[in-house]
Order: C-alpha cells, then sequence, then structure tokens
C-alpha cells in the first residue's frame, strides 16, 4: 500500500504546475496579440509630425542652393553667398544631414527635425498640396518612414520597422523651395539666410520692382486745353529718386502750375524748349509718394498742355493737328528696365465740321448729320445750315429735328412741303457744343435699286464746310423656287430601293439666265445606324423628250453637263445650247434610284438649285424605333441563389436598355403610341438569364415632359426560355401624356457563369430585342457585348500620386474565380521575373483578395537569377489556389539618374500554359523621392532571405568580396577585399571601414550558407547561392562610369549600379515545410496551444490515475 498523503501532495504540485503553465501560454499569446496591436499603434503614430520630443539637428548639417531645378538635380552651380530675387521667383534648396550618434534617429527617438531660418516661405518640392506628409525612401526604394516641412521647420520621422532593419541609417536629406515673402519683396532691400549648423549664409538681394505706367488724354473745349494722365503703378514700396520726363510735340505747351500727383500739387518740375520747338519737362516725385497699392489700382500723374499759335491756326484751316504726340520715360534708383519704362500717346485733335449718314428702308430713309463732332470743337453760333436733295426722293414728315449732344435738348422746324432744299441758322449761343439734325425722306421709285443723295453745307463769316450722303437700296431679291422633288417608289424590303424625280424649272427663269450658270445638286441622308447610297449609274437627265449626255471628261465641255459626286452627294454643272433654248420654255427633269439598309428613322432626299431659293426635299421612314445598348462586367459578388437556387458568388453581369418610339433628336417620340400595352419581346444571348425583380421602366412623355419609374410595380415580366416579355400597361403612358406620345425606356439585367467566356480568351453576348403596342410596330433592334476573360493581367504606374520614388506593379490572377486546373485542389504557380534595370522593395509584395482580404494557400518564393545579356535580377514565384480571384502588388525602385528615361518590361506567366501571361511595358521618367535616407556612401548592403518568406531574414550567412582588375587580359582571378556575415538583421556591409572605390567593377558571391533556428528548435537548412553578383558604384564622373561599364560588357559581363541586394537561398529538401506568407504567421499561437493542450491532457491523466488509486485505498 502507496502512501495516500504522498500521491496527494504530487497531485496537488502537478496541478499547480499545470494550472502555471496553462497561464504561461496564456500570457504568451496576449503578449503576442498585444505585440502585433501595438505593432499597429505604431505604424498609426509614425505618420504625425514630429513634436517638441523630435532630435533637433545641429551638426553634420551641409544645405544647397541653386537657382534653377536643373542645377539642383546636376548639384552644379550652387549660390555662393549671394543671389538676386524678385516677387514670385523660386529657389531651390538641398537639405542633407550626417547623423551624429547623438542625433541618429532610434526605436524610442525616431523624430529628427530641423529648423530653417526666418525670412522666406519653405515649401516640400513634389508635394502635391502644400505641406502633405511624404515619402522617406532609401536608394533601394524602400520606405523608411516620413517627412515634411510646416511653416520652417523639417521634419523627418522613421518607422520602428525600418529602423529595426536599419539600426545604423547615416544620412539623411530632402529637397525644398523657397519664395521671399510679400511684405518683405515689398518693403526690404535684402532678406539675409543664416542656415544653423551649415555654412550656408546666404544674403537675398531683392530685385527692385518696376514701376508700370500708361497714359491716355482727354481735350478740355472750355479752355482749349488738353488734359493728361498717366497711371502709375509701383510693385513695391521701394521707389526713390524718381524722375519722369515728358516731351511734348511742338504745338502743344505745357501748363505750368499744373502737375499734379493724386490730386496734390507737384512742384519739382523744370520745362525747357529745344531747338526744334519742342517743350520737354523733368518732373521729380517725393520718395515714398509711389507705393504699392492693391487690386490693380494706380497713382495718378496728371498735367495740362494748351494747343500753341500755328497749331489754332491749323485747326481753323479744317486739317487734323500733326506734331502732337506726347511721350514719358521714367527712371527711379536700381530701375530694373530702364529701357521700357515709358509709354506715350498722340492725341488725335481736328474739327469734324459736317458729316452725313443714311439708313432705313426706301420707303423711310433716315438721314442724320453730325455737325462740330470733331475732338476740337467750334462754336457754333450764328452758322447757317443749308440741306439740298438730289434726284429721287423727297422730304417726309414735316419736321426736322435738331438736337444738342451736350445739353440732350431737341428743337423741331418744319421741312419743305415739295421742295428739295431747307435751311435754318443756330442761334449765337450755340456754343462749342456737338449737334445732330436728323429727318426722312423717301424714294420717288421704292422698287428702283439706283441709290439717292444729298448734299449739306454750313456757314458762318465766310467759312464754308460741306458734306454729301447716299442711300444705297437693298438689291432685289429672287426669291423663286426652280426645283420640285418628289419620290416614285416605296421602299422595297429587302434592298431598301427608292426611286426619285426632281424637276429644274427651266420654263420659270428669266430669259437672261446664263445657262452655264445653273447648277443641280442632291444630297440623300438617313437616320443614325443607316447606311446609303445613291445608284449614279441610274441618273438620267431629260429635257422633254431629248436625254441630255453627260460631258466625257469634265473639262472637255463636250456634252449637255458635267458630272461629279461625293459619297451619297452629285452635282450636276449644265451647259450648252440645248439648255440654252429650254430657258423659259421647257423644265429639266432628272431621275435616280437610292438603296439604304432598311435602318429605322427617316431618310431624307434634298436638291437644291444655285439661282433664287432653290430647294426640295422628299423623305420616307422605316418604322424601327427600337434602340438597345448594354455593357457587361464581372461582378465577384454576384450571389446565384436568386436566380437559378446554385450556391456560388461571381457572374458576368450585363446590364441593358431598351429604347422604344426614340428618335435621334433626344426626348422627341417618333409616333403617337396604339392605345393598347406596350410590349418588349426579349431574346437572350445564350448563356445568359433573367436577374428576377432588375427590370424597371421609364415613360417620357413630349409635352409636357415627365418622368414616371415604375420599378417592377406595374411592369409585368415573363420569362419562356431564353426570352423574355415585358409589358407596360397602356393607362401609365396615358397617364403621362394623353396624345400617348411618349418614350418608353426598359432597363434590366441579364447573368452568365464564368463558363460562358472561353478560358483565357473573349466572349461575346448578343441580345435582340422588338417592340409592338397594339397595330403600332416599333421594329426591332440588336445589341453585342464583348467581354474578355483574362487568366492573368499585369499593368504598372508610378507608386505616388506626385510621380516620385517607385514604381508599383498590380497583377490580376483569375478575376472570375473559375476553375482553371483538372483538379480542383490544384494551384496555379506563376512565374515574374523582373526588369534588370529595377529592384524589388521586398516589403511591399502582396498577395490578396480583390477586396483586400488575405487568401489562404498563397505563397511565393524569390530566386536570383541572371537575364540572357548577362544582367542580375529576382524571379518571382507565385502559388495561388485554383478558382480563386487575387490581385498580387509590389512596387520596384528603378535604376537610373534624375529626369533620366527608363523602360521596364517583364511578363508574368502561368508556368505550364501558354498564352496564360501578360506583359507591362512602359517608359517612365525617373523622379526620385524627394526626401530620401541611406546608411553610407561607399558601401553596400547585402540582404539574406529565405526564397519562401522574404520577411525571414537569414543570419549567418558568408559573403566574400573581389575587386576585378579590367586592365588585364583575363578577368577570371578577381583581388580579394573582404569578408563577412550577415547579423541578425540578415545584414552584411561592404566599405564601412574603409570605402570601396567608384567606378570600379566589384563582385560578391556567398560562400557560407546560413541556418535558421524555430523557436521550437527545429533548425533549417539553406543551400549556397554561388552566383557572382557583379556590380559598380557610380561615382560623379558620368563618362568614367559609362567607360567602365562597356569595358566590362567586352568582358561579357554586365554589372549593376545598386547600392544594396538581397539574395535569396532556397532551403535544403529535408527542411522543407510550409511557405509563409509574411508577418508574424501562426506559429506562436499554435506551438503554445498545441503545447497547453498536451500538457493539460498529461495532467488529466494524472489526475484520474490518482484517484483511481484513491478508491483502491479506500476499499
Amino acid at each position: 500500500m502507496r502512501d495516500k498523503t504522498k500521491n496527494t501532495g504530487r497531485s496537488y504540485i502537478w496541478r499547480k504546475l499545470v494550472a502555471a503553465f496553462v497561464a504561461f501560454a496564456t500570457l504568451l499569446a496576449m503578449v503576442v496579440v498585444s505585440g502585433v496591436a501595438s505593432r499597429q499603434v505604431a505604424w498609426a503614430e509614425d505618420t504625425a509630425i514630429c513634436g517638441d520630443n523630435a532630435t533637433n539637428l545641429t551638426s553634420g548639417l551641409t544645405v544647397g542652393i541653386y537657382e534653377s531645378e536643373a542645377d539642383r538635380v546636376a548639384g552644379t552651380n550652387p549660390v555662393s553667398s549671394t543671389a538676386e530675387m524678385d516677387n514670385g521667383s523660386t529657389m531651390y534648396g538641398q537639405f542633407t544631414v550626417n547623423f551624429t550618434d547623438d542625433q541618429r534617429p532610434t526605436a524610442d527617438k525616431p523624430c529628427v527635425a530641423y529648423v530653417f531660418p526666418n525670412g522666406v516661405k519653405y515649401t516640400q518640392t513634389g508635394a502635391t498640396s502644400t505641406n502633405d506628409p511624404m515619402n522617406l525612401q532609401d536608394s533601394n526604394g524602400e520606405y523608411a518612414g516620413w517627412w515634411r516641412i510646416v511653416d520652417n521647420k523639417l521634419c523627418f520621422r522613421y518607422s520602428e520597422e525600418y529602423l529595426n532593419k536599419h539600426p545604423d541609417v547615416k544620412r539623411a536629406g530632402a529637397k525644398f523651395d523657397f519664395q521671399l515673402k510679400d511684405d518683405d519683396y515689398r518693403n526690404k532691400d535684402q532678406v539675409d539666410l543664416n542656415f544653423p549648423g551649415t555654412s550656408t549664409d546666404l544674403t537675398i538681394h531683392v530685385k527692385k520692382g518696376d514701376v508700370a505706367g500708361s497714359k491716355s488724354w482727354k481735350y478740355d473745349n472750355t479752355d482749349d486745353s488738353v488734359l493728361f494722365t498717366i497711371d502709375l503703378r509701383p510693385s513695391d514700396n521701394k521707389t526713390k529718386d524718381f524722375v519722369l520726363t515728358d516731351t511734348m510735340g511742338k504745338n502743344l505747351v505745357f501748363e505750368e502750375g499744373s502737375f499734379a500727383l493724386d490730386g496734390e500739387t507737384v512742384s519739382d518740375v523744370t520745362i525747357t524748349t529745344g531747338e526744334d520747338g519742342k517743350q520737354t519737362a523733368v518732373i521729380k516725385l517725393p520718395d515714398g509718394s509711389l507705393t504699392y497699392l492693391d487690386n490693380w489700382q494706380s497713382h495718378k500723374l496728371t498735367y495740362k498742355a494748351k494747343l500753341s499759335d500755328s497749331a489754332k491756326a491749323q485747326l481753323a484751316d479744317g486739317t487734323s493737328l500733326s506734331d502732337v504726340e506726347n511721350n514719358a520715360s521714367w527712371t527711379f534708383k536700381d530701375a530694373p528696365n530702364p529701357d521700357k519704362d515709358k509709354t506715350s500717346t498722340n492725341p488725335d485733335l481736328k474739327y469734324s465740321m459736317v458729316s452725313k449718314s443714311a439708313s432705313g428702308s426706301p420707303s423711310d430713309i433716315t438721314w442724320t448729320v453730325k455737325l462740330n463732332s470733331g475732338t476740337v470743337r467750334a462754336d457754333m453760333g450764328g452758322y447757317t445750315f443749308t440741306d439740298t436733295l438730289q434726284n429721287g426722293h423727297t422730304y417726309t414728315g414735316g419736321t426736322y429735328t435738331l438736337k444738342n449732344m451736350t445739353t440732350g435738348t431737341e428743337t423741331t422746324g418744319p421741312l419743305p412741303s415739295g421742295g428739295n432744299s431747307f435751311t435754318f441758322t443756330l442761334p449765337s449761343d450755340a456754343g462749342k457744343n456737338e449737334y445732330q439734325v436728323i429727318y426722312h425722306t423717301k424714294m420717288t421709285n421704292v422698287d428702283s435699286t439706283e441709290p439717292v443723295s444729298n448734299n449739306v453745307t454750313i456757314e458762318h463769316d465766310g467759312k464754308k464746310y460741306s458734306g454729301t450722303g447716299t442711300y444705297n437700296p437693298p438689291a432685289k431679291e429672287d426669291t423663286h423656287n426652280y426645283v420640285t422633288k418628289e419620290r416614285t417608289s416605296d421602299p422595297d424590303e429587302n434592298t431598301g430601293k427608292v426611286t426619285w424625280k426632281s424637276v429644274v424649272k427651266l420654263s420659270e427663269m428669266p430669259a437672261n439666265t446664263d445657262a452655264n450658270s445653273i447648277t443641280f445638286t442632291d444630297e440623300f441622308a438617313g437616320p443614325s445606324g443607316s447606311t446609303v447610297q445613291t445608284d449614279f449609274s441610274s441618273i438620267v437627265v431629260k429635257i422633254g423628250d431629248t436625254v441630255l449626255t453627260p460631258d466625257t471628261e469634265n473639262w472637255k465641255k463636250d456634252g449637255d453637263y458635267s458630272f461629279s459626286s461625293y459619297n451619297t452627294h452629285f452635282q450636276i454643272d449644265f451647259h450648252g445650247d440645248k439648255v440654252k433654248n429650254a430657258i423659259g420654255n421647257t423644265d429639266a427633269v432628272i431621275t435616280y434610284s437610292t438603296t439604304c439598309n432598311m435602318a429605322g428613322g427617316t431618310y431624307t432626299n434634298t436638291s437644291t438649285v444655285n439661282k433664287g431659293h432653290s430647294s426640295a426635299s422628299a423623305t420616307y421612314e422605316v418604322a424601327k424605333y427600337v434602340k438597345k445598348n448594354g455593357s457587361a462586367k464581372w461582378d465577384p459578388n454576384f450571389d446565384w441563389t436568386n436566380v437559378d437556387n446554385t450556391t456560388g458568388k461571381g457572374a458576368w453581369n450585363a446590364e441593358w436598355t431598351v429604347t422604344v418610339n426614340g428618335t435621334d433628336t433626344y426626348g422627341v417620340p417618333a409616333v403617337p403610341i396604339d392605345n393598347s400595352d406596350v410590349v418588349v419581346d426579349d431574346v437572350l444571348p445564350y448563356g445568359m438569364v433573367y436577374v428576377p425583380n432588375s427590370a424597371k421602366f421609364t415613360i417620357l412623355g413630349s409635352s409636357p415632359r415627365y418622368d414616371v419609374s415604375s420599378g417592377n410595380s406595374g411592369l409585368s415580366v415573363e420569362v419562356s426560355g431564353r426570352k423574355v416579355t415585358f409589358t407596360i400597361p397602356s393607362a401609365l403612358i396615358s397617364e403621362v401624356d394623353k396624345d400617348r406620345k411618349a418614350i418608353i425606356i426598359v432597363k434590366y439585367q441579364t447573368v452568365a457563369k464564368n463558363i460562358a467566356v472561353p478560358v483565357n480568351g473573349s466572349g461575346k453576348f448578343t441580345n435582340h430585342a422588338s417592340a409592338s403596342a397594339g397595330s403600332t410596330k416599333f421594329g426591332d433592334a440588336e445589341s453585342t457585348i464583348n467581354v474578355e476573360d483574362k487568366t492573368v493581367t499585369k499593368s504598372s504606374d508610378y507608386a505616388s500620386e506626385n510621380q516620385r520614388g517607385n514604381i508599383k506593379y498590380t497583377i490580376k490572377v483569375n478575376e472570375t474565380g473559375r476553375q482553371l486546373l483538372p483538379t480542383a485542389e490544384g494551384s496555379l504557380v506563376l512565374e515574374d521575373v523582373l526588369d534588370p534595370n529595377a529592384s524589388l522593395v521586398g516589403s511591399t509584395l502582396m498577395i490578396l483578395s480583390p477586396d483586400g482580404a488575405a487568401i489562404k494557400g498563397t505563397s511565393y518564393s524569390l530566386e536570383n537569377v541572371t537575364t540572357t545579356d548577362g544582367q542580375q535580377t529576382v524571379k518571382m514565384t507565385l502559388v495561388i489556389p485554383d478558382s480563386t480571384p487575387a490581385v498580387v502588388t509590389y512596387e520596384v525602385a528603378p535604376l537610373g539618374d534624375e529626369n533620366s528615361n527608363v523602360t521596364l518590361s517583364n511578363t508574368v506567366a502561368v508556368k505550364g500554359h501558354t498564352g496564360w501571361s501578360s506583359t507591362d511595358n512602359k517608359s517612365y521618367t525617373i523622379h526620385h523621392a524627394d526626401g530620401w535616407t541611406e546608411t553610407e556612401a561607399g558601401t553596400i548592403e547585402i540582404y539574406k532571405s529565405d526564397s519562401e518568406d522574404s520577411s525571414r531574414r537569414l543570419e549567418g550567412a558568408e559573403f566574400t568580396l573581389y575587386r576585378v582588375d579590367l586592365s588585364q587580359q583575363s578577368v577570371s582571378e578577381p583581388n580579394f577585399v573582404d569578408k563577412g556575415k550577415t547579423d541578425a538583421f540578415g545584414k552584411v556591409v561592404f566599405g564601412s571601414s574603409q570605402h570601396l572605390s567608384v567606378n570600379t567593377l566589384y563582385y560578391f558571391c556567398e560562400t557560407e550558407a546560413p541556418t535558421f533556428t524555430e523557436k521550437d528548435g527545429k533548425v533549417t537548412h539553406y543551400k549556397v547561392d554561388p552566383t557572382r553578383h557583379y556590380f559598380i558604384l557610380k561615382g560623379t564622373d558620368t563618362n568614367e562610369y559609362n567607360s567602365i561599364v562597356q569595358l566590362a560588357k567586352e568582358h561579357g559581363i554586365n554589372p549593376s549600379s545598386f547600392t544594396a541586394y538581397t539574395v535569396y537561398d532556397e532551403r535544403k529538401p529535408d527542411s522543407a515545410e510550409l511557405p509563409s506568407t509574411g508577418g508574424m504567421g501562426d506559429g506562436w499561437f499554435v506551438a503554445g496551444g498545441a503545447l497547453t493542450v498536451l500538457v493539460a491532457c498529461f495532467g488529466l491523466a494524472e489526475t484520474r490515475k490518482n484517484a483511481k488509486r484513491g478508491k483502491s485505498l479506500q476499499l
């Protein structure tokens, strides 16, 4: 017998151990879950802007300033210490920081910031909107975090994930732009920028703003002076020592004391007279008087000039004054455009004593006489006005009107009855005003086309001025129609043939009509969708019983008419004696035929003759007032249980629209609808079925127009095989339009399973509809939809909206989710070889469903391969379960210099299936990210990853670096440089202790494979990849780099210029396991859960055994 106490103690201890282990396992799961959650929170916080806890950058800094974007890109011609800027101009900056140990970003302090000096407005280059956060990327396109500029603070925020992989970040940089602040531009002569922590001290000399100007004039008849106004618009407040020089023509004399600026007298004016008799005024404005004004306002400098005595004499003789031009130019301290600051004007100074015009009709001609309408006006007091009619018209209305155009007052006087002249004298106080005299006449023969005129004179004190006016009656228009047309047959139902007859009314033309000038044209047109044709061989032209013959060649004129044609248009140009003799006597008859494809609508035939208003048309109708159109797309979420009670989702979903009784004119019905229901019969395409309750209809009335959308209410739908019949109640049509002039629109959906379209092919769905309403037959219509079901499609575009940085690829696989392989449990294997001119950003590879969800059973592997021309790249192998739609996305970093062009081409193909592939070939302009970071110049980084799980970085892989001497005849014996093993992050760096040389050929290869130990102690072994990876670090001398590359190619080597590489190792067969699609995976959960269950089961067994022993002891 055993000791009961001992057994009981053992059970107690065991239970405690089990409980503790369960608690530990639970805690472990919580830690893992919280780790995932906390990482997600960290990622979310990474998008925040650096706050006060950011590390301020104070050393290791450089700032380059450039006057152009091209110089910034090339890094050439930096601004040394001074620069000039004006309003709106931009300077281009490049910020770089070489992190010191105390400023390097860490997982604890991922934010670093630099404060720019005040004085200008900073913006971040490439932002789609002001100060948006932008991606921070390294030279391999990997996302490192974000950066932005807020006010004058440049902020970098690194992601925790990137810092864990790259704890030795060496440097970062960003592009920025700046402009002058408006107030500084307008008020300061210079702005000093001292960039803290750098040797860049920049003095910006603010360019002087210019002063724009324009000039105008106005004559003052009260004192016979000219008022000149110069509008001056300075662009800043710094105008000093402003001097304006104005030179008058010799017929003008400055009026001293008239100079003013904005109404204030200007006294600093010097007036001189030159040897040519021209006066010049030099006007000096006080400093501060010319300031910037908003809203395009201007300062007004005004002054007057009087007419010289010789000018007054010229005007008195009735001549226009010359030599009155006025030229102004100005200058001021540091004026930017002294040769362009000028303006001028040339006053049009003259008398215009008499001018006359006529308007109206032959039965009522209105005459307007303008007196004293020039810019310079005479005193009209005492002037005598005399008007004399010429033959052909007489005065009407009984009175004339005299209007003072200055005051608007009017007086009237009598017109002679039956006479041909009238006169009056202006009062002595008529003054220097413009006058108008208005009166009416009537032509003696209102049908005459001959012009009529009259003369007017004014005279006073021996001065006499005269003018003549003429009225030209409108030419008489021939409004006769010299052509008729008729349709002489109905359209043939099979051929659409119709015969026509046109008559050219030669018999009604005037006897003096030129037979060689008569042209007949004909045009046949049909409705939209129709095909029409004129049978030119059927044309017959007759005069009486005589058949006219066409010219053998149009230029020969050896027949009775020449003939030309184009499409459905033809033209006949008559000539010769037969036509000449027929004019005024006999008509010409033209007969011919046309054909059409009998498409529904109106067909019109129109004939014209180029005499009079000669046009005639005839039409006919083809009753086909049914139109149909449709579109289809793959709907992955369509539920078939609503159609045929089968399970499964996804369908080709077609939306159809049938329009009944419409015309080419939107909203205009074709014919009144018979007092019956409208019935639409639709024969569906093979493989398609109607979607229940998808139909709805709309009735459009003609006047007034109402819309009635009834859905399924009142609409009858019957399905019989492929035929679907829609019936729209007659009562609803009458409600919408009492005259039953309405258009009926029926919309509905049909669906087809994915097998309706060939695998990796295209298909079409043709739908036929007809409609009627009692005796009203609307005809029929057909519509075809074309669709494509590609197994795989590939496309690319810039990864960011501002088209900078990486290129993003999208591969759509099996969009319709159909079974493509013979066995239902199979998987598609896709291979995608990247273009060597770009490197894969491994962290961006994702395989998801179209709605963004994870897909069970997907996997991928990556392999370093060499192309046929010796370039190294990556082959991606994707495994996706059959019958599963998937979207694969990843990004690449293109290789090349800023603003250079690169063409990226690669093909994704389903392994083992010819034609199941898609190629994307596209040219891109390389724009590197405006915010960047890197580890160290003169180095290369090599990452070692599991080929089946790129997130698994492998520690302990040994790489050896060699230098190749291209000057040797053979390059088979390279020089050893260094060797190293990958660290815990799977990374090894060459060149950190002694930088690698630029423009020198190197290669590295793996010399010892790593191992990977799981948490459970399982060890995974990998194969050594002996591939030689050739590279050349590119220096600043592009020509030298290109020559080294060419020399390498002559040795059969095609080197890369990347500074970071990922080498993927295959697992050895005995280490095979399910590949991972990335992330933490479920390993912790599965292992912990299994171990917990195992321990619990063991404990339960022990407990039961103890209980059994207890019973034995009791017995």
